[in-house]
Protein backbone atom coordinates (compact mmCIF):
# COMPACT_ATOMS: atom_id res chain seq x y z
CA UNK A 1 0.00 0.00 0.00
CA UNK A 2 0.91 3.37 -0.65
CA UNK A 3 0.39 6.80 1.12
CA UNK A 4 -1.92 7.80 -1.61
CA UNK A 5 -3.96 4.56 -1.16
CA UNK A 6 -3.85 4.64 2.53
CA UNK A 7 -6.88 4.44 4.85
CA UNK A 8 -5.75 7.98 6.04
CA UNK A 9 -5.60 9.22 2.47
CA UNK A 10 -9.29 8.18 1.87
CA UNK A 11 -10.09 9.93 4.49
CA UNK A 12 -8.10 13.57 3.68
CA UNK A 13 -9.26 12.70 0.08
CA UNK A 14 -12.55 12.29 0.28
CA UNK A 15 -14.10 14.23 3.43
CA UNK A 16 -11.28 16.78 3.58
CA UNK A 17 -10.77 17.93 -0.01
CA UNK A 18 -10.90 21.83 -1.03
CA UNK A 19 -14.51 21.51 -0.94
CA UNK A 20 -15.21 19.96 2.52
CA UNK A 21 -16.71 23.43 4.03
CA UNK A 22 -19.15 23.23 1.10
CA UNK A 23 -20.61 19.73 2.58
CA UNK A 24 -19.39 19.88 5.87
CA UNK A 25 -19.95 22.99 8.95
CA UNK A 26 -15.94 22.61 9.36
CA UNK A 27 -13.41 19.91 10.36
CA UNK A 28 -14.80 18.35 12.98
CA UNK A 29 -18.51 17.91 11.27
CA UNK A 30 -16.65 16.05 8.32
CA UNK A 31 -14.59 14.14 10.75
CA UNK A 32 -17.59 13.01 12.15
CA UNK A 33 -19.17 12.49 9.07
CA UNK A 34 -16.78 10.15 7.86
CA UNK A 35 -16.86 8.00 11.70
CA UNK A 36 -20.66 7.45 10.85
CA UNK A 37 -20.43 6.28 6.93
CA UNK A 38 -17.48 4.21 7.17
CA UNK A 39 -16.78 0.64 8.02
CA UNK A 40 -15.69 0.22 12.00
CA UNK A 41 -12.66 -1.41 9.93
CA UNK A 42 -11.74 0.96 7.79
CA UNK A 43 -11.54 3.98 10.71
CA UNK A 44 -9.89 1.31 12.80
CA UNK A 45 -7.12 1.12 10.06
CA UNK A 46 -7.15 5.20 9.52
CA UNK A 47 -6.77 5.63 13.21
CA UNK A 48 -3.84 3.23 13.05
CA UNK A 49 -2.36 5.13 10.36
CA UNK A 50 -2.98 8.41 12.20
CA UNK A 51 -0.74 6.60 15.24
CA UNK A 52 2.09 5.32 13.23
CA UNK A 53 2.28 8.65 11.54
CA UNK A 54 2.68 10.23 15.46
CA UNK A 55 5.18 7.82 16.67
CA UNK A 56 7.18 7.41 13.88
CA UNK A 57 7.94 11.53 13.14
CA UNK A 58 8.85 13.58 16.23
CA UNK A 59 9.41 16.45 13.88
CA UNK A 60 6.60 18.87 12.39
CA UNK A 61 7.78 18.97 9.57
CA UNK A 62 8.09 15.75 8.71
CA UNK A 63 4.67 14.76 10.22
CA UNK A 64 3.30 17.22 7.96
CA UNK A 65 5.28 16.32 5.11
CA UNK A 66 4.14 12.76 5.03
CA UNK A 67 0.63 14.07 5.74
CA UNK A 68 0.34 15.89 2.53
CA UNK A 69 1.78 12.79 0.55
CA UNK A 70 -1.73 11.51 1.66
CA UNK A 71 -3.40 14.52 0.25
CA UNK A 72 -3.44 17.13 3.44
CA UNK A 73 -4.68 20.51 2.44
CA UNK A 74 -4.53 22.08 5.44
CA UNK A 75 -2.00 24.24 6.75
CA UNK A 76 -2.42 24.54 10.91
CA UNK A 77 0.32 26.56 11.97
CA UNK A 78 -1.57 29.22 9.65
CA UNK A 79 -4.36 28.74 12.49
CA UNK A 80 -1.58 28.79 14.99
CA UNK A 81 -1.86 25.26 15.84
CA UNK A 82 0.82 22.43 15.26
CA UNK A 83 0.50 19.86 12.15
CA UNK A 84 0.79 17.56 15.28
CA UNK A 85 -2.16 18.96 17.42
CA UNK A 86 -4.32 19.06 14.49
CA UNK A 87 -3.94 15.26 13.97
CA UNK A 88 -3.81 14.52 17.65
CA UNK A 89 -7.07 16.35 17.23
CA UNK A 90 -8.47 14.56 14.46
CA UNK A 91 -7.56 11.05 16.52
CA UNK A 92 -9.36 12.25 19.53
CA UNK A 93 -11.91 12.69 17.02
CA UNK A 94 -12.15 9.61 15.19
CA UNK A 95 -11.37 7.26 18.08
CA UNK A 96 -14.46 8.24 20.09
CA UNK A 97 -17.05 5.98 17.95
CA UNK A 98 -14.47 2.97 19.46
CA UNK A 99 -15.11 4.63 23.10
CA UNK A 100 -19.39 4.79 22.02
CA UNK A 101 -19.02 1.13 20.63
CA UNK A 102 -17.34 -0.23 23.83
CA UNK A 103 -20.38 1.25 26.28
CA UNK A 104 -23.12 -0.67 23.94
CA UNK A 105 -21.36 -4.03 24.42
Amino acid sequence: MTALDSPLARLLRAYLHEDYDLRYDGVQAALRAYSREVSPEERRRALAEIATLLAAYSSDEALYGELRKRGFIFYPPRDGETTRAWLMRAFETLDVKDAEEDCDG
